[in-house]
């Protein structure tokens, strides 16, 4: 089953904290570990302030395999997140 969440995010001071804080709870949904999930996080605020100004949407699909995020502006900007569990490796 796929799910969608989608969140327009206008030209506000806090719109990259809250693409943080939402991707940062997808990714641990998701099975990231903390420090990834944080990493994933951060990521898409980068992704958000670099989307210059105006609003910014970001639509989360998630399936059995990996949660996708695409984060895109009306000026033609895009870029897409996979957030996956890499499988634990043996010590």
């Amino acid at each position: 089953m796929e799910r969608t969440i989608t969140l327009t995010l206008p030209n506000t001071p806090a719109r990259e904290a809250i693409a943080r804080s939402m991707v940062l709870a997808l990714a641990v949904r998701a099975g990231l570990a903390p420090l990834a999930a944080d990493r994933a996080g951060a990521a898409a605020a980068a992704a958000v302030a670099e989307a210059g100004p105006g609003e910014a949407t970001l639509v989360a699909t998630a399936d059995g395999a990996a949660t996708m995020v695409t984060i895109s502006a009306a000026d033609g900007f895009e870029r897409v997140l996979r957030l996956e569990r890499a499988p634990l490796r043996p010590v």
